[in-house]
């Protein structure tokens, strides 16, 4: 008898403590994003273009990814 009442207090505590953590991990920020705005440039070459003929398409953004250089 005394094993089955240790057995439920351990599995209470386990219990309120799953959810403790839960509750907590919701309400953390998870991302610190930044809200910079940023355009996309396009240039097709030779500009018409006609049926069956080869294009050049460049694309690029102003800004530079942070990461393109490397962590350093």
């Amino acid at each position: 008898m005394k094993t089955s009442k240790n057995k439920h207090k351990l599995f209470a505590i386990a219990l309120v403590l799953v959810l403790t953590i839960a509750g907590l991990v919701t309400f953390l920020p998870i991302v610190n994003a930044k809200d910079v705005p940023t355009y996309a440039f396009l240039t097709v070459s030779p500009n018409p273009v006609g049926i069956n003929q080869e294009a050049t398409i460049i694309m690029w953004l102003d800004k530079i990814n942070p990461t393109a250089s490397g962590p350093w």
